[in-house]
């Protein structure tokens, strides 16, 4: 009877594993109301995407708690200047994430200073279909 106890726990654990970001939509918890930031993590590849004022996509590696954004490309639309200023800190920002750990329903980036972004884990929204 005590084996089967042991074999259950084991076989939870293991399909409980470690918590991932992969596959999840997150906005960024400090966005100016008037542009929501969010970033999406693709499931399956190492690629991501988001929103600010400009739509922007790119790849990312991790290693461990490590993690490091590359080829981040964006849409170039204008915008308000004030949008505008919080769209390039945040790619800024972006560019020095170094590592990132999951808490509950959040994701929080951390850059090489230390500073930390807070993302929450929401819904994605629904595509308009044509």
């Amino acid at each position: 009877m005590k084996k089967w106890g042991i074999m259950l726990m084991m076989l939870f654990l293991t399909a409980c594993g470690k918590p991932t970001f992969k596959g999840n939509y997150y906005v960024l918890s400090t966005s100016p109301a008037d542009m929501p930031i969010s970033i999406l993590f693709s499931a399956d590849e190492n690629q991501f995407g988001g929103k600010a004022l400009n739509s922007y996509f790119g790849t990312y590696e991790t290693d461990g708690s490590k993690i490091t954004f590359s080829h981040l490309g964006s849409t170039k639309m204008m915008g308000p200047p004030k949008q505008m200023e919080e769209e390039m800190k945040y790619f800024e920002e972006l560019s020095q994430v170094r590592s990132y750990r999951i808490a509950d329903n959040y994701l929080v980036l951390i850059l090489e200073n230390g500073k930390e972004l807070l993302f929450d884990k929401k819904e994605q929204p629904k595509q308009p279909q044509p």
